[in-house]
C-alpha cells in the first residue's frame, strides 16, 4: 500500500475507487464501504481511502479530539484489508475554505476517480456545503460513478465512531467490541520502568498511550495481550495508579497472567475484553496487592468460561496480519516493564 500524507502534491494515475470520510474511528458501519471498494478492485481499479491527518473539529472548533484509531493505526488495518493508496490530506486553511466542486474536481484530477464510495451522512467543502447529493449530481459532469451507502444500524441507531465513543467511555467494553468488529486495543512497546509490581510478586508492562488515543474510563479491565504472535491473558489497570506515591501521568499498565518472560524492547497489543472494577486509591500497597489478587482470579474465572471467539470480520482478520507483527509498529510509544 502507498501511503501519501503531508502533501497536497499527490497524484495516482492508475484509475482508482476512492472511499471518503474521517476514519477516525474504523467499525463495522465502515465493511460496506470496504466491500464496495472491494467489488470495483475485482473490476480493475485500485482501491484508495481519502482522509485527513488529523480530527477537522480539532482544527475548526478548537476541541481536543480523542480518536478511536490513530493514523498509524489506520494505516495498518487499510494495508491488512488490501487498500492500494492511503492519501492522508493535511487540513490546512486551503482545504478548509475550498468550494465543494473544487473539492471533487481536485479529487477526479489528482487521483484519477473512476467511482467515489461514500455514507449518506458525508459532507466536504466549505462549511460543509457538500453532500451526498452532490457527489451523484456532478457524477456525470467529471464522468465517475457514485456509490451512496446507507448507514448500518445497531439497536436502530446508526452504527458510528460517536456510538463507539460513547460505549467505549461508559465502560461498555462489550458493546463496543461489537460495534467496532474488533476489541478495542493499544499497543506501544516494553522499556524498563520502576519494578513496583515486581517487588509485590506481580510484574507489568506499562504503557504510556499516543495522546491522541482515547482511552476506557480508569478502572480495571480483563485483557488479551498479544506478543510475538502469541496470545498472553492480562489484567490491566488505565489510570495514573493513585496509590503509588508521586506525580504519575495516565497509563495502561498490564499483569500477564502466567508469564515471566523477557519482553524489553518489544511491541505489544492489548486488547480490552470487559471492565472489572473502577481504580480507586488503596490504605497501602498491602491492600492494593489484595485486590489486584482478586483482579486476577476473576480474569481467570472469565477466561476459565468463556471460548475465544468475537468476529471473522475482515477488520479483526486485518489486525491478526498485521498489528500483532512487531516490524509493522513505530516506536514512538513506549512501555515499562515495572
Amino acid at each position: 500500500m502507498k501511503y501519501i500524507k503531508n502533501t497536497l502534491d499527490f497524484h495516482v494515475e492508475e484509475p482508482t475507487v476512492i472511499s471518503l470520510g474521517k476514519f477516525d474511528g474504523i467499525h463495522r458501519g465502515h465493511e460496506l464501504l470496504m466491500e464496495k471498494l472491494a467489488q470495483k478492485k475485482e473490476e480493475g481499479l485500485k482501491a484508495a481511502i481519502f482522509t485527513f491527518d488529523i480530527p477537522p473539529k480539532k482544527n475548526v472548533e478548537h476541541i481536543e479530539a480523542k480518536v478511536l484509531t490513530t493514523n498509524e493505526e489506520k494505516m495498518h488495518i487499510f494495508e491488512g484489508i488490501g487498500i492500494d493508496y492511503l492519501i492522508e490530506c493535511p487540513f490546512t486553511r486551503e482545504v478548509m475554505c475550498m468550494e465543494p466542486e473544487d473539492f471533487i474536481r481536485m479529487l477526479v484530477e489528482k487521483l484519477n476517480v473512476k467511482c467515489i464510495v461514500a455514507g449518506e451522512d458525508f459532507h466536504f467543502g466549505h462549511n460543509r456545503r457538500g453532500d451526498y447529493q452532490m457527489l451523484k449530481r456532478y457524477a456525470l459532469v467529471y464522468g465517475y460513478e457514485a456509490l451512496i451507502l446507507s448507514k448500518m444500524k445497531e439497536d436502530e441507531r446508526d452504527i458510528s465512531s460517536t456510538f463507539v465513543r460513547e460505549e467505549i467511555m461508559a465502560g461498555n467494553i462489550e458493546k463496543a467490541n461489537h460495534l467496532l468488529g474488533y476489541r478495542y486495543f493499544v499497543t506501544g512497546m516494553v522499556k524498563h520502568g520502576n519494578q513496583i509490581g515486581r517487588t509485590i510478586g506481580i510484574p507489568t508492562i506499562n504503557l504510556i498511550p499516543p495522546e491522541e488515543k482515547l482511552l476506557p474510563p480508569f478502572g480495571v479491565y480483563v485483557t488479551e495481550v498479544f506478543i510475538d504472535d502469541k496470545r498472553y491473558y492480562g489484567v490491566t489497570n488505565v489510570g495514573c495508579k493513585p496509590t503509588i506515591k508521586g506525580n504519575n501521568p495516565v497509563g495502561v499498565e498490564t499483569h500477564l497472567l502466567d508469564f515471566r518472560e523477557d519482553v524489553y524492547e518489544k511491541v505489544v497489543t492489548v486488547e480490552f475484553r470487559t471492565m472489572i472494577r473502577e481504580e480507586r486509591k488503596f490504605e497501602s500497597i498491602e491492600k492494593l496487592q489484595e485486590q489486584m489478587m482478586n483482579d486476577i482470579a476473576f480474569t481467570r474465572a472469565f477466561f476459565a468460561k468463556m471460548k475465544y471467539s468475537l468476529t471473522n470480520s475482515k477488520f479483526q482478520r486485518a489486525f491478526g496480519r498485521y498489528f500483532r507483527r512487531k516490524n509493522h509498529f513505530s516506536t514512538n510509544h513506549t512501555w515499562q516493564r515495572r
